[in-house]
């Protein structure tokens, strides 16, 4: 305890302070890049020359080299760096409709509640307030949802209109106490557009394109941290949530596969008084330890039972092993779950086909070891560790209106309303499909998606019944395949096939229209009220759980003059 209470004065003896002034506590600017890979941004000539802004930063503070995510997605990675706690605690395990509940603890309350200002400002829809992350933030500044999307596209915004909200509240922050401020950039998630100045920067390669366009966007925010004297008093932390995997192991871009393309990341903390400045840190680190770590920085205590540890001025455990976990395939598809440890020996990945990837080797083909081995079991140990640990209250489903519901399927991530208690123990399961050896799939899913979309139906379906034979199991492509056939007006082939996904867990509000719409068409209108009736059903169930009784009682106004079923029924 004396030790961390002594490390506010000393940090604030190197920004200037005498010893005799009242302090100051010290500000914080987080700084997440999405879908940033950890090579990409590698010291050296091509960092300097692709991202000369973030090469200039990163050179100013200590660089974490072996940095790892949680998970290849944007919110539960975003969720475990706000809360200390990994995703089976947080409850969030994939991108949407999940949420994080009130009964967390984030960063920004604990910062609030001391006394600084708070403020974020988010480059994507997968960070919408509604997901939870907002709490404690007194302005939590998003992109509006946009109209007339492109297939595929989802409402975001640039780094340039980023940053340009960001500026504009430093210019107006009157600088009476401490700040935290968070700073999230999208630009090199897929769909890949760098402007053409970018683009040249990046010698034609789009993904590193949008790397280069957010390190400019990042230049600007810089100066106006100078300006504001931000950067003379601040520690600055620059995270990856995920990388991206950009067709390593069959995997086109993230969130399916947990190999070091999308888990591992940049991670980089700038102290004000040069603290390892220019260093270079193997620790084994993870987005979890962000928490902790800015929270020593504030002068206030890590939680006791944080996942995460601080790496403020000090080391991480030279013996700790990291968690990771992607739930995606299992939620889209019915596959097994990953989840994995990774330590100073190796990495083991556990689900249907395990794998052990023992340092200084390649993972996937090559670098497997045959996971029956002995020495498996401390991963095993350490992730049933996590699993077993103390879990936040599961605050159910968000009760998303059609907007976000569309803008989430346009993300690839999610089509189903999975709640934190319903996934199953990744340890336990077995017999299901390796995400791994089906990867090529999502592949085909995607392209027929795309296909869908702009009215090539017969392509589209030709692809999907030779998904849905091999993946019969699929909630995601039963549903698409239905959407499909529905496009056709060929009822009765989308109502068998929206009546398979009916038998699949999750319950979804999207089926129920859907065979609403199927028997309708067929003259069965009776049936399709009842589909009607419970997807209002479920509306107002998922709206009162999430607190939004004003959107509840609208449902529940539109529920009661819904046609009734007859009373034989």
């Amino acid at each position: 305890m004396h030790l961390r209470l002594l490390a506010v004065p000393l940090l604030l003896t190197g920004c200037g302070h005498s010893s005799e002034e009242s302090p100051r506590p010290v500000d914080v600017v987080l700084i997440t890049l999405d879908t940033t890979r950890a090579d990409v941004l590698a010291a050296g000539p091509e960092r300097a020359a692709l991202a000369p802004h973030l090469d200039r930063l990163f050179s100013e503070g200590v660089e974490y080299t072996e940095a790892r995510s949680v998970s290849p997605l944007t919110l539960p990675a975003h969720a475990s760096m706000m809360t200390g706690l990994y995703p089976p605690r947080t409850g969030v395990r994939g991108n949407g409709p999940m949420m994080l509940g009130a009964e967390a603890v984030t960063l920004a309350e604990r910062a609030r509640g001391a006394g600084y200002r708070t403020a974020a400002f988010v480059a994507a829809l997968a960070l919408d307030r509604v997901y939870g992350l907002e709490q404690g933030f007194e302005v939590y500044d998003q992109p509006r949802q946009r109209a007339g999307r492109a297939v595929g596209a989802i409402s975001e915004r640039p780094a340039t209109e980023v940053v340009s909200a960001a500026r504009a509240f430093l210019a107006s922050h009157d600088d009476r106490g401490p700040l935290f401020l968070w700073v999230h950039f999208f630009d090199p998630h897929a769909p890949y557009e760098p402007p053409p100045g970018a683009l040249d920067r990046a010698g034609g390669d789009l993904y590193r394109g949008e790397v280069a366009a957010m390190d400019q966007a990042l230049g600007s925010l810089l100066e106006e941290l100078g300006r504001a004297g931000l950067l003379e008093r601040a520690l600055v932390a620059v995270v990856g949530d995920h990388g991206e995997a950009l067709g390593e192991h069959g995997e086109p871009t993230h969130g399916q596969l947990c190999y070091d393309g999308t888990l591992r990341v940049p991670f980089m903390l700038r102290y004000p008084d040069g603290h390892r400045a220019g260093q270079q840190s193997a620790e084994l680190v993870s987005v979890v330890d962000v928490q902790a770590t800015l929270l020593e920085c504030m002068g206030l205590a890590p939680p006791d039972d944080a996942d995460g540890v601080s790496l403020y001025r000090r080391s991480a455990p030279a013996t700790r092993g990291l968690y990771f976990e992607s739930f995606e395939g299992w939620r889209l598809h019915g596959w097994s779950p990953l989840v994995g440890w990774i330590d100073r020996n190796g990495k083991y990945i556990h689900s249907s086909r395990p794998e052990l990837i023992l340092a200084g080797t390649a993972e996937g083909e090559g670098g497997t070891v045959a996971a029956d081995r002995a020495d498996t079991a401390p991963y095993l140990q350490g992730i049933r560790s996590v699993l077993d640990g103390e879990r936040l209250a599961p605050p159910g489903r968000t009760g998303l209106d059609e907007a976000h519901r569309r803008e989430l399927a346009a993300l690839g991530y999610t089509a189903s309303e999975h709640a934190a208690g319903d996934f199953p123990d990744p340890l336990e399961v077995a017999e299901l499909q390796s995400p791994a050896e089906r990867i090529g799939d999502t592949v085909l899913l995607e392209a027929a998606t795309v296909q869908l979309g702009v009215g090539k139906l017969s392509q589209a379906a030709a692809t999907l019944e030779e998904l849905v034979e091999r993946n019969p199991d699929s909630p995601t492509m039963l549903e698409v395949l239905a959407r499909c056939r529905l496009g056709e007006r060929n009822f009765e082939a989308a109502l068998e096939l929206l009546q398979r996904r009916l038998a699949l867990p999750p319950e979804s509000i999207a089926t129920h229209r859907d065979l609403a719409t199927c028997l309708r068409e067929l003259g069965r209108p009776q049936e399709a009220d009842a589909h009607v009736r419970r997807s209002l059903e479920l509306l107002i169930e998922w709206s009162e759980r999430r607190g939004e009784l004003e959107q509840a009682a609208r449902y529940r106004r539109i529920l009661e003059q819904a046609p009734q079923p007859p009373k034989d029924s």
